[in-house]
């Protein structure tokens, strides 16, 4: 599992309980570069369990948590995940219930994030004023979709 260097489970009805269970696993996948976890039921209490795994995946170039019902509290544990993956690419978050409160803590991450080539957040409940935040603070080679 250690070589692992894609995991893709999209649509697998993965919730709080089972990111329980993933989390520990994804800690040994010390080589994993892409993380597709689309399409779940992750919310707020499956992104607690996640953030620990996520901040050992300094590796990680895309990560995908499209449609997961993410929301503020859940970005508050994930923003200092996501501030020590420096080699991420990609980052897909749309359609989940991020807000500008989410954005805020999400902001703070964008700015070390020196790769990040595409970030993804359509279909969020973000106002313009916290969409133009997020592009300032993304690099102007980032492909930014709000």
């Amino acid at each position: 599992m250690e070589n692992l260097e894609t995991l893709v489970l999209v649509a697998d009805q993965i919730d709080a309980r089972a990111c329980h269970y993933l989390a520990p696993a994804l800690m040994k996948m010390t080589n994993l570069r892409d993380l597709f976890l689309s399409n779940n039921q992750i919310y707020y209490k499956g992104c607690v369990h996640l953030a620990p795994a996520l901040m050992n995946m300094s590796q990680l170039k895309i990560l995908a948590l499209s449609s997961n019902g993410i929301d503020a509290k859940a970005c508050k544990h994930l923003a200092p995940a996501l501030t020590g993956m420096t080699q991420l690419e990609e980052l897909f978050l749309s359609k989940n219930l991020i807000d500008d409160e989410a954005c805020e803590y999400l902001a703070l991450a964008l700015v070390k994030m020196a790769k990040l080539n595409r970030l993804i957040m359509h279909e969020n409940p973000i106002s313009e004023g916290s969409k133009q935040v997020i592009r300032a603070w993304c690099r102007d080679e980032c492909e930014v979709v709000l």
